[in-house]
């Protein structure tokens, strides 16, 4: 599953893949399309994503795409599968250069 939220002059990712495709380059693929293609938008300047703290996996998918961490969100998403309490994420991006 893969989403996008876009606001005003930003795009919002998420995405959520099932256990036994993990490690076969799909998301880091979806995502890189994803983020390509909504930086060539005129009018998306950032794209950006969340991952748990603890989900080295994803973070490296959003790193393979060129996406810069920027920071930890602290409890910020509720994981039921993990915890009943929100947890702490970290942020990434990716920005459209200057003209």
């Amino acid at each position: 599953m893969f989403g996008c939220t876009i606001r005003e002059h930003e795009a919002g990712l998420g995405y959520l893949l099932a256990r036994k495709y993990w490690g076969q380059g799909l998301m880091a693929e979806a995502v890189s399309t994803a983020v390509q293609w909504l930086l060539e938008q005129p009018s998306i300047f950032r794209c950006w994503a969340v991952c748990d703290t603890t989900h080295t996996a994803s973070a490296r998918v959003l790193e393979k795409v060129g996406m810069q961490r920027e920071g930890i969100l602290r409890r910020l998403v509720v994981h039921p599968n993990l915890s009943p309490e929100p947890r702490d994420c970290y942020c990434y991006s990716r920005v459209r250069n200057a003209a």
